[in-house]
């Protein structure tokens, strides 16, 4: 789990307590490192590289070391960092990236995690306050019989991310040769920046966020955890989508077409009241009356049999009007006599 926070600089996908779309908080006690920085560092901590004699010597970008011994496990133990930005080349432009030295003490901390959900991405915004130095693992419970799970939980998550800060990144150079020398995994640190080829560079951002950063990330990926965190309570709301509209913006498209709409309606009312002097409607009656009749019946036998011989049917014009015998319907020009 540390590892996998380091590693990625980000908190990975965390538990939707409360779905999709929503946002909840949670409380958890846990651990940070509280840094000094620009403190002196022990001698021989960054090498003893002279750029005056470039041909020997051990240039280290970064070197983390206890301040005991590391075989105790101790979760309580400081370390001193330094960290240099810099290559094996010549010139390097030194105004990049960071340099400096801190030492940074393991620390009991309380985060407050806002997590927001939306649409199946993940926002992760906190607050930490440091509350008290950290408990060794042996610390015993308030009844003094047996180590707290508390001491025990945290103080493990913190062993194992600050083994991650530990060791050395740094170069020896001798007559006969350049020899690298890796033994830290803050090589994979996100607040570091690496250059590839024959000749690697080192350029550090900020080291001492990234710290802190670190064991954020680790917290708030033991929420995946059912470690039955302590002083832990879990809200959350659920977020609603809410429309707004502005009046102007909307009269706009929708007045036109209701103008567009009421011409349509007023043109039909105007040719239907213009062009039907026999007060037809709608019924089923004068339907069929105007449609079906002996002047329009061969063309519709003729259509249905599957014949086009008639001409009429792809050019013929019909009209509307009386066919005799009081009947109202649709016939060619030809059967009207024309008008004087």
């Amino acid at each position: 789990m540390a590892e996998s926070a380091f590693y990625g600089g980000a908190i990975m996908p965390l538990p939707d307590y409360c779905g999709q779309n929503c946002t909840y908080f949670v409380n958890i006690d846990s651990f940070t490192f509280s840094c000094q920085t620009g403190v002196t560092l022990p001698d021989g901590q960054m090498g003893t590289y002279d750029r005056d004699q470039p041909s020997f010597g051990i240039e280290t970008f970064w070197n983390a070391t206890l301040t005991g011994s590391e075989s105790d496990h101790d979760p309580t133990m400081p370390f001193y960092v330094g960290w240099a930005t810099g290559a094996m080349v010549v010139p390097f432009d030194d105004s990049i990236g960071s340099s400096g030295s801190a030492f940074c003490t393991p620390m009991q901390a309380r985060y407050e995690f806002q997590i927001q959900k939306f649409n199946g991405l993940q926002t992760v915004s906190y607050t930490m306050t440091p509350t008290e130095p950290m408990l060794v693992a042996t610390a015993y419970d308030e009844n003094g019989e047996q180590p707290s799970a508390k001491a025990l939980r945290v103080g493990a998550v913190a062993l194992a991310t600050r083994q991650l800060l530990l060791g050395a990144l740094s170069v020896r150079t001798d007559p006969g040769g350049v020899y690298w020398s890796f033994n830290s995994t803050a090589r994979a640190a996100s607040f570091l920046s690496m250059g590839g080829g024959n000749l690697l560079q080192f350029v550090w951002g900020d080291v001492i966020k990234g710290i802190e950063q670190t064991a954020a990330n680790v917290t708030a990926s033991m929420l995946n955890m059912d470690l039955d965190l302590q002083n832990s309570t879990c809200l959350y709301t659920q977020t609603q989508l809410v429309y707004t509209y502005q009046r102007p913006n909307l009269w706009a498209p929708y007045g036109i077409a209701l103008f567009v709409v009421a011409l349509a309606l007023i043109f039909g009312v105007f040719v239907f009241l213009r062009y039907n002097p026999d007060d037809l409607t709608t019924s089923f009656t004068d339907t069929i009356g105007i449609t079906r009749n002996r002047d329009l019946d061969p063309l519709a036998r003729l259509r249905d049999g599957g014949v086009e011989a008639d001409p009429m049917l792809r050019s013929g014009k019909f009209r509307l009007g009386d066919m005799g015998q009081g009947h109202i319907g649709y016939g060619s020009f030809e059967k009207f006599e024309p008008e004087s």
